[in-house]
């Protein structure tokens, strides 16, 4: 099978629909434990120094409403320079 490499600003916005499509579902009480893996293996790779903090924001942080499901992370850095 040929691999076919197309731009992405090419893309139509049915098309990036297709790839990326935005479902709208009840809560689910395991986005808490999926952050907190994604905080994990965040702080792993970059470090407790890098990384100043790591919040889950977003409506998936909270219940009772109906939620894009996707986890939105805030990850403000240090910088070095």
């Amino acid at each position: 099978m040929e691999t076919v490499k197309i731009n992405f600003d090419s893309l139509t916005a049915e098309q990036i629909g297709r790839l990326f499509p935005i479902r709208i579902v009840p809560y689910n009480p395991d986005w808490n434990r999926l952050f907190e893996q994604e905080k994990e293996l965040i702080t792993e790779v970059f470090g407790e120094n890098v990384v100043l903090s790591i919040e889950h924001i977003g409506s998936t942080h909270m219940s009772d409403f109906l939620y894009v499901s996707q986890l939105v992370l805030s990850l403000p850095l240090k910088c070095f320079y």
